[in-house]
């Protein structure tokens, strides 16, 4: 949307699009990333894949489910992650349900098989199954190379300042940079020549009234490596 008119921005399909998948059943977006599911993709892969790539080995009665993950730079999209179940197994429908805040993804399997009554912490899951139980399980993943949590924002707009608070998103994070730009469109990056020092507050002055602007404020690490941030988009105050 810019100002109250909408424009089509992505049309978004599997890389690994397979008859049935079902890619779109379920969808959540927080901030720059979109998680989608696809309960019935069908292949045998029991890991994370990062970055664009996806499996493309299928089998067509396994309906198993998958996940896909997408970041937003500017106004493109493109594939963060390819996630599947690692107990992953028969009709289980991973991906029915997803919800999608900051650096956390929970992902629902309805049709997941264990036993298991106790809640595994860590990176384990079970792998006894009765095909018949259908008992479903919850998977929860965190994304720990994101420095900063969108979902902790709060802002305070006026007619030519906006107040930023935020909470730290990671353990590494050794400071802020931030950027903006007037007009619907973030800027695709932080520049370190707007650093702003390791503070939980922020004040902007010097904005104009009556005026949409663009922001993305990142995090960086002692090395000085930026993360992508968050961008989100405010209009001043008349």
């Amino acid at each position: 949307r810019s100002g109250s008119t909408w424009a089509q921005e992505a049309f978004v399909k599997a890389s690994n699009n397979g008859s049935g998948d079902n890619f779109g059943n379920s969808v959540s977006l927080s901030g720059d990333t979109m998680a989608v599911g696809a309960f019935f993709e069908d292949s045998e892969q029991t890991t994370i894949t990062n970055g664009p790539g996806v499996t493309v080995d299928t089998n067509a009665s396994l309906e198993s489910g998958a996940v896909y993950v997408y970041k937003r730079s500017g106004s493109t999209w493109a594939q963060e992650a390819f996630v599947k179940a690692s107990n992953n197994g028969p009709d289980d429908g991973f991906g029915n349900s997803i919800s999608l805040s900051g650096d956390t993804l929970t992902v629902g399997a309805v049709g997941e098989d264990s036993a298991q009554t106790t809640i595994t912490n860590g990176p384990g899951v079970t792998l006894d199954t009765d095909a018949s139980s259908e008992s479903g399980a919850v998977y929860i993943y965190r994304n720990n190379a994101r420095l900063f949590d969108p979902s902790d924002i709060n802002y305070i707009i006026s007619s030519t300042s906006i107040n930023f608070t935020w909470s730290k998103g990671g353990t590494m994070t050794d400071g802020y940079s931030i950027a903006y730009a007037a007009g619907a469109i973030a800027p695709a990056s932080c520049s370190m020549l707007n650093d702003i020092g390791n503070v939980l507050t922020y004040n902007l002055t010097g904005l104009t009234s009556s005026t949409t602007y663009s922001f993305r404020i990142c995090s960086y690490d002692v090395d000085d490596d930026l993360s992508e941030g968050v961008s989100f988009t405010l209009r001043t105050l008349p």
